[in-house]
């Protein structure tokens, strides 16, 4: 259940057993989770208490940290004789993206022009450990070894060119923790040594290739016995949206201990999240412990009321506040969220297709974007982590826009034929010209300062001067890269200072409501949610299409328990609602279109909902 306590129950048995460390067979505790905000909720709550389960031979860690250290890093060192520069999806796009404006017209090429996104195709391509094959993601790509064509060959080997430069994608590392499981008999029996109790938290957002590997790992076959527990909560599976059959993947066991009693929600905001829930063992029930009493809300909207949403949803909380029934003391949440959030540029013309932006059109993503959007120099300064304003955060931005640099130039380590790290062209510098090492960290010291103090022009400015004479050193000039470093940067900036903090935050006098998606606010509680429902696909055409929640989800908005046998489209939408509707401790909020309510929605059970039209 959400808010049933499954993450406090697990920091209960990890404070217990600490009190046992180390075992007396010398074994350890492993715990992973998928995100690591989830694993820093760990390290934050009891940390302190516990400082024997962070230090050897435990670990605690995401999926991913754990493949790369115990398996895909040594595997990675037993094939190719040293380690990967980097295990990284962002960077691997990027050399991807790079490789294939190099690409020269061969068989491969050809092969690719006739893919409707050719670049996509390269960054999908996986190397499969058991058919030895290379495939692509989600089965659009398979070309078979058995019967290898020059397409085959080429494309073979600039996924062995990938590796030789010592960079994988995520995906990549458990094709080389595959490896070594298959070669290196002994590795999953030392794993089950050092690790006697395995916990992994938020089961349902592993994918099939993590559940099967840590199955793999764990469970079968295991004569060590180890402890094998997984926690979370399949209705909850909407990592990346691609977990939708979790329930095929994730199965019971024959003990399973279900934690039914949600201490987050109320008792009405429950009868109205039942009905969503698409895994339903014996017996399911969604039990509300909180003692609120406010019935759940449905907002309904027409074109001119549109933009007053969140402010009518502002003031019901301040009008139950001055009813004594919601607490605007600390700590206090509101939130408005909404599956999608924006539009790709040009936004649609169609004024029925709604978004988050819609109703908020202040609404922004974060500043921040990943690195495989890192299209000029600019951006690698402009978009530091906003979470993280320290000299480190923008140190790093810095080295990692000089570092492309080199890549593009094609300058490479003499001391290993690789490409640079921001690590090791340091550490070049220190062995090889260690007055230019001096020099050069005294000017990124002086450009992190500026970035910090929100700066943006300036240091960019004597960057661009700077990466020449660092061109120098390695015999290059600026060539290919010009472009790169002169382009401005994505995002519109000045000199002035940079506001890189929350900018997503609607004032309403004495509430604040906080702008998200529904992905963002996975895992938290709230005081009040206003869940705003979202075009996402068309089902169809004309008034038949369904593209949202409430026409997706009719039966459910009037307390009907949706079935196992429902399209993807529909299990896609309960689970987003489940887990937005799932927040509130007090309030609970959902807005509709007029057209959408008078379609499918009248005759909505009002001893469930409490009906405002805003136009009204």
């Amino acid at each position: 259940m959400p808010g049933s306590g499954k993450t406090t129950a697990l920091l209960a048995k990890l404070l217990i057993l600490e009190r046992h460390l180390p075992f007396a067979d010398g074994s350890g505790i492993l715990v992973i989770s998928h995100t690591n905000s989830a694993i820093n909720e760990i390290k934050n709550r009891i940390g302190k208490h516990c400082p024997r389960l962070f230090s050897y031979p435990n670990f605690v860690g995401t999926i991913q940290s754990f493949v790369d250290s115990f398996l895909a890093i040594p595997s990675f060192v037993r094939c190719m004789g040293y380690r990967p520069n980097k295990i990284d999806a962002e960077a691997y796009d990027l050399e991807i993206e790079n490789y294939h404006g190099r690409m020269p017209q061969n068989a491969a090429k050809s092969w690719l022009d006739n893919k409707s996104d050719p670049v996509q195709v390269l960054k999908n391509l996986r190397f499969d450990p058991e058919l030895n094959l290379i495939e692509g993601c989600g089965g659009k790509v398979i070309l078979k070894s058995e019967s290898p064509s020059k397409s085959y060959e080429i494309l073979a080997n600039m996924k062995n060119g990938m590796f030789k430069k010592g960079l994988l994608h995520f995906e990549d590392a458990f094709f080389f923790a595959d490896i070594l499981l298959s070669k290196c008999l002994s590795a999953k029996h030392l794993l089950r040594y050092r690790f006697g109790i395995v916990f992994v938290d938020e089961m349902q957002d592993m994918a099939k290739h993590q559940h099967d590997l840590l199955e793999k790992l764990f469970f079968e076959e295991n004569p060590t016995n180890t402890v094998f527990q997984r926690i979370g909560d399949k209705n909850q599976s909407i990592f990346n949206g691609r977990n939708m059959a979790v329930d095929e993947v994730w199965r019971d066991r024959n003990k399973v201990l279900a934690l039914n009693n949600s201490q987050r929600l109320s008792a009405l905001n429950a009868r109205i999240l039942g009905p969503f829930a698409l895994c339903r063992g014996e017996g399911f029930e969604v039990n509300g412990q909180h003692p609120a009493n406010i019935k759940p809300y449905m907002f309904v909207y027409d074109d001119d009321t549109r933009l007053n949403v969140v402010e009518r949803f502002a003031e019901l909380v301040k009008k139950l506040y001055e009813q004594g029934r919601v607490e605007l003391d600390a700590p206090k949440v509101f939130k408005a969220v909404s599956w999608n959030a924006t539009w790709d540029d040009p936004p649609p013309s169609d004024g029925e297709k709604v978004r988050l932006i819609d109703y908020c059109p202040s609404f922004q993503r974060a500043h921040h974007k990943k690195a495989r959007e890192f299209k000029t120099l600019a951006d690698y300064l402009v978009c530091i982590d906003p979470k993280d304003q320290t000299l480190s955060s923008a140190r790093k931005g810095i080295l990692n826009g000089i570092v492309q640099v080199l890549r593009i130039e094609e300058v490479v380590d003499q001391r290993n034929e690789r490409p640079f790290t921001a690590g090791s062209l340091l550490g070049y510098f220190r062995d090889n010209e260690p007055t230019m090492y001096n020099r050069f960290n005294l000017r990124i010291y002086q450009w992190s300062r500026a970035l910090v103090g929100g700066q943006i022009k300036r240091p960019l400015g004597t960057l661009r001067v700077g990466i020449p004479r660092v061109l120098r050193y390695f015999g290059k000039s600026v060539s290919s890269s010009r472009d790169f470093i002169n382009a401005p940067p994505s995002t519109e900036v000045s000199d002035s200072s940079v506001d890189r903090s929350a900018t997503n935050i609607l004032r309403f006098g004495d509430i604040e409501v906080e702008l998200a998606t529904v992905h963002s606010v996975k895992g938290q509680t709230h005081t009040a949610t206003l869940y705003l429902e979202s075009y996402y696909y068309s089902d169809g055409t004309g008034a038949a299409a369904k593209s949202y929640e409430s026409q997706r989800l009719v039966e459910q908005f009037k307390g009907t328990a949706l079935t196992s046998n429902v399209n993807n489209r529909v299990k896609e939408s309960a689970k987003m609602v489940y887990v937005g509707f799932s927040r509130p401790t007090h309030l609970l909020c959902f807005a509709v279109h007029k057209v959408r309510f008078d379609q499918n929605l009248t005759d909505v059970d009002t001893s469930l909902w409490e009906i405002i039209k805003l136009f009204e």
